[in-house]
């Protein structure tokens, strides 16, 4: 069976399949290569877990820095300070990732 392309023009030969077109790439084409490989970097096991790891080192120093400076007993105010608030989202998103919602 022989296999024709778009254009009309036989894949197959007698020296094999021949998988030349004569396209050009286009700018689209090579960002889309461009996020294909960064997406494929990012979903790699090793990396994920470097930028787990990382965060979590994050988490510690802004949760240190919140107990050791800005832990105060609440006062008239319900004023929190911007560490206090990040730790409780990110503990939260942490449990959430947890149990998987």
């Amino acid at each position: 069976p022989d296999e024709i392309n778009v254009d009309g023009e036989r894949l197959s030969s007698y020296e094999g399949i021949n998988y030349y077109t004569n396209y050009t790439s286009s700018q689209s084409c090579t960002w889309d290569i461009y996020w294909k490989k960064f997406n494929h970097f990012h979903e790699c096991p090793l990396v994920k877990m470097c930028y787990d790891f990382l965060f979590f080192i994050w988490l510690l120093l802004v949760f240190s820095y919140m107990m050791l400076y800005h832990f105060d007993p609440p006062d008239e105010s319900l004023y929190l300070h911007w560490t206090e608030i990040y730790v409780i989202v990110t503990i939260f998103t942490m449990l959430l990732e947890d149990i998987r919602l």
